[in-house]
């Protein structure tokens, strides 16, 4: 990225004045991406496989791990003759991406081959798990926040195949919400959990194989060793790119996210989620995309939600969630309609969590406690500490963002994609 570049994201943090609302800026809208797209799974089996043929594989994946032309990975490497699969990994939400968030996945097994949930009573491989092979290949289509645990899956994944010599291949996916954007502070080292693995902002802007490249590099595996990796990158992708110029499937990566639109909504509601008191969507055709509530305060909400020009379009809404927050129960309240660019989603969310805390108790209680997902998520006392205070907004954007920029000049000798 260009020093000019650099300077124009830097003064876009401070949204210009804020007092009363907040501005979010927009990267202009792009063409469509060029004919020659191809994931890091097509370019391995274009290239007959090259580096695992004859070998043992252990594949990481679940059921939104697909070619192009949408025949999943496990269906290829299972019916593959040049190596032989022995065993499949799986992370949260399971094989078939269908478990809800926060269940634990039992083992299963598919065609007589086991299927080991990363996400039950064990987070990490075993050296028994690994032992039956000699290289793990990881096929994970990651939605690109912080707080989607494939991310540190991946890192744990990583992390037993550096302790037990075993090489790891990860095959590289696109980032749904684009390569330029970046939103947010890195996590906290000393507050890294499940759902901030690792010191990265919010939305980091990076591909599953460049966080690989980025863990590897900059020492962040839990046991401080190196592991072998190769990343196949895509072919033809570009920084600029969000989910919808590439023309791909999506194929949901768990029950909760039915569309690259969930996970921009997610980036703004999903931190209120996890405060409680208010329907943030889930247990409706459109999680993360309605918020309300089932009492008057929805139309306070309503009105909060107004004065923020969120970077989305909004529509008063009447919704009824079936679990979750309020279920069975006529909420009042907002959809969130995000377009399609790249927006500064998470700032947005902060901003919200600022809104609506004196309206909302469990904000500020869950803000308050250590163990919360919340603060977990966010993974950075002096934003909760801001917060909690009332900061005004200036202060807490600044807060929200700091060590964004380090991050970027971090970033950059570990990405595989030009702008």
């Amino acid at each position: 990225m260009t020093a000019l570049r650099l300077l124009i994201v830097a003064g876009a943090l401070l949204f210009g004045g804020c007092s009363s609302s907040v501005r979010f800026s927009q990267i202009p809208p792009t063409p469509a991406a060029p004919e020659n797209f191809r994931l890091g799974l097509d370019n391995l089996i274009s290239e007959n496989f090259k580096g695992i043929v004859g070998k043992r594989v252990a594949l990481l994946t679940n059921s939104a791990g697909r070619a192009s032309d949408l025949l999943s990975s496990f269906d290829i490497f299972r019916t593959a003759t040049s190596f032989h699969l022995v065993s499949v990994f799986t992370p949260e939400h399971g094989f078939d991406a269908a478990i809800t968030a926060g269940n634990a996945v039992s083992n299963d097994t598919l065609d007589r081959i086991p299927i080991i949930s990363l996400y039950g009573k064990y987070r990490r491989p075993t050296a028994e798990m690994l032992s039956g092979c000699d290289i793990v290949v990881a096929d994970i289509q990651d939605v690109g926040l912080r707080s989607y645990t494939f991310a540190a899956t991946m890192r744990n994944v990583m992390d037993a195949c550096a302790e037990y010599n075993k090489q790891i291949v990860v095959l590289d996916r696109p980032n749904p919400l684009g390569g330029m954007l970046v939103d947010g502070s890195p996590a906290d080292t000393s507050l890294l959990s499940f759902v901030a693995p690792l010191p990265i902002p919010y939305i980091h802007g990076c591909t599953i194989g460049e966080l690989a490249l980025m863990m590897n590099g900059e020492n962040w595996l839990p046991s401080k060793k190196k592991v072998r990796l190769t990343v196949v990158p895509m072919t033809g992708w570009k920084r600029f790119m969000t989910w919808e110029n590439i023309s791909l499937a999506w194929l949901p990566t768990s029950p909760n996210v039915p569309s690259p639109e969930t996970i921009r909504a997610m980036a703004i509601t999903g931190l209120l989620g996890e405060a409680g008191g208010v329907s943030i969507g889930i247990g409706t055709a459109l999680p993360f995309r309605f918020l309300g509530r089932p009492d008057a305060l929805g139309a306070e909400i309503i009105s909060k939600i107004d004065d923020l020009k969120l970077p989305c379009k909004t529509a008063k809404v009447r919704f009824l969630p079936e679990k979750g927050a309020f279920s069975g129960q006529i909420c009042t309240g907002i959809m969130l309609a995000p377009g399609s660019g790249q927006q500064r989603y998470f700032s947005a969310g902060i901003m919200l969590l600022a809104a609506l805390r004196p309206l909302l108790p469990a904000i500020d209680q869950n803000l308050r406690k250590n163990d919360s997902m919340l603060r977990k998520a966010l993974a950075d006392n002096k934003l909760c500490d801001a917060l909690i205070n009332g900061e005004n907004p200036e202060k807490i954007l600044k807060i929200a963002v700091e060590g964004e920029i380090e991050f970027r000049k971090l970033r950059q000798k570990y990405l595989l994609y030009g702008d």
